[in-house]
């Protein structure tokens, strides 16, 4: 319940300030409630929710951003990038109005893209000007979980966020940015506040950047390094054949694992770019009585002493390059290398078999654009020698209809400490699959949505089991502001259950299926 009221608040949130335009805003707000449908958390607050309105606040200059900035834009293929980009090469926009002439653009698309990108240089300063600043604060009171008794804290929930940018200069190109993120669970004391934040510079003139502080790298397909986005099956069909442009962005999300905390450079030069990273910060998990991590708390939730036991049990030092080079047009190929080292030894006692002090990790992914068809592969090693692989192909072979392929090999044995890639729980892990979606619009009244993915584990029970997860979903528009959505799926999964009722440790496999409907009527 909480998900859905989430999503209908950043479809709110983020149409802020639009008119409406014709009869496209209905679709435009449909296709960002399908994106947002595996974005929202409980608080709202993740990462990508976060990138959604970092760029309503501050559009792409549509003749100055990057191929990799351009991609972050919801919904945007990388076909329509590079047009976008071949668009400017020759001629630049005068208009946002413009990209509506561009090939395969349709006004839905349009609707949702315009909401992210601006053209020109108005109100751009000379230097640095005023600060643009924006705060949000929120306080509510939760009590927490039943199950969790004498609570340490105050049941009250509080959130506060402070951003603060300048507006870059076209004649020397600095950009300073920083932020700082708060974060209270109910049930934790005030001492145990979670904190994010970061400061980057980034100077065009020199086409480099530092940033210091938390932040996030994603690449790829997600196998060496945790993606922001496009990993996660549900509403975005087409995301999971999607590669990411290598990037080094910054954390403003309150979700207290997945990031690095250190220093982060970036150079390009020309056909080539550089990145390096070193990060070093307290990991929070559970300890035995020899001292070892057995495993890594996820949720960082304090809010009794069993839960405070479990905080800063290791730290966790990393250091890192990335190198890619654009061999030709549309071709990009990545290489990047990881070293981490871990304060005390660590045996996760989860189905990973990971244990020691050290995981080195090489990994290697390449990007080809070519016409109609968008090819990504990523192959990453770890440090006792296993190989894991995934690939997908992204296809848009006529202007109404769009697919993509994708399989990944994960062998049981392979480590992947951050990567967060295609997989039925993100997993990089002791699982194969293939999956395949699509999207068809055979008029401006009906568009069709599907996908299937068909996996087999080998890590989480003693013996393979397989699953398979379903979608079917058809739209239709009824005049200017009418729209109806059916949508079905079906999940068949493997699951261990007790073989008996006496609490032996005996157990059977099982399987749980869980079909879904959903009726949505829509009128803006």
């Amino acid at each position: 319940m909480i998900r859905p009221l989430v999503c209908s608040f950043f479809m709110f949130h983020l149409s802020l300030g639009q008119s409406p335009q014709r009869d496209t805003l209905v679709a435009a707000e449909t296709e960002l409630e399908d994106l947002l449908e595996n974005v929202a958390t409980e608080n709202g607050e993740s990462q990508d929710a976060d990138v959604l309105e970092d760029l309503r606040d501050n559009p792409l200059d549509l003749n100055r951003a990057s191929e990799a900035e351009l991609a972050r834009i919801p919904g945007v293929s990388p076909l329509l990038v590079r047009r976008i980009v071949a668009r400017r090469t020759k001629q630049k926009f005068i208009s946002v109005d413009q990209i509506l002439e561009m090939e395969g653009m349709k006004e839905g698309m349009f609707e949702l893209l315009r909401r992210y990108v601006a053209v020109g240089t108005d109100g751009w300063s000379q230097g640095f000007d005023w600060p643009n600043v924006r705060i949000r604060s929120r306080l509510q009171a939760d009590s927490p979980a039943a199950d969790v008794r004498s609570a340490l804290g105050s049941p009250l929930k509080v959130y506060n966020r402070v951003l603060i940018d300048t507006r870059q200069s076209p004649e020397n190109g600095m950009r300073f940015e920083g932020g700082l993120v708060t974060e209270k669970d109910p049930g934790e004391r005030y001492s145990e506040v979670f904190a994010a934040g970061y400061l980057q510079l980034t100077v065009p003139s020199v086409d480099g950047s530092i940033l210091i502080g938390d932040f996030i790298i994603q690449s790829g397909r997600g196998l060496a390094f945790w993606r922001s986005s496009g990993v996660t099956k549900g509403g975005d069909v087409l995301g999971v054949g999607k590669a990411r442009d290598t990037s080094i962005e910054p954390y403003r999300s309150t979700e207290e694992n997945h990031f690095f905390r250190g220093v982060a450079v970036r150079k390009n030069l020309g056909w080539m770019s550089f990145k390096a990273f070193f990060s070093s910060r307290m990991l929070n998990g559970s300890r035995n009585e020899e001292g070892i991590v057995t495993s890594l708390d996820s949720d960082g939730l304090f809010r009794t002493q069993s839960e405070l036991s479990t905080r800063h049990a290791v730290r966790e030092t990393i250091a890192g390059g990335i190198a890619s080079v654009e061999a030709f047009e549309g071709f990009l190929a990545t290489v990047k290398a990881s070293k981490l080292t871990l304060s005390r030894p660590v045996a996760l006692s989860r189905y990973s078999d990971f244990s020691g002090r050290e995981a080195d990790l090489v990994a290697a992914d390449i990007v080809w654009k070519w016409r109609a068809l968008v090819f990504s592969g990523e192959a990453a090693r770890d440090r006792k020698g296993a190989i894991a692989a995934s690939v997908g192909f992204y296809l848009e072979p006529a202007r109404a209809f769009k697919m993509v392929l994708a399989a990944r090999m994960y062998p049981r044995s392979f480590n992947s400490l951050h990567g967060f890639g295609m997989s039925e729980g993100g997993v990089i892990e002791g699982e194969r699959g293939t999956y395949v979606g699509a999207t068809i619009q055979p008029s401006s009244w009906l568009n069709i949505t599907s996908f299937y993915d068909a996996y087999v584990f080998s890590n989480r029970f003693s013996f393979q089991s397989s699953g398979n997860d379903f979608l079917a979903r058809a739209r239709f528009r009824f005049g200017r502001r009418w729209e109806m959505t059916i949508q079905y799926r079906k999940q068949n999964k493997p699951m261990m259950a007790k073989a008996g009722e006496s609490g032996l440790d005996q157990m059977r496999l099982e399987r749980t299926v869980q079909d879904r409907y959903r009726w949505t009527l829509l009128f803006v």
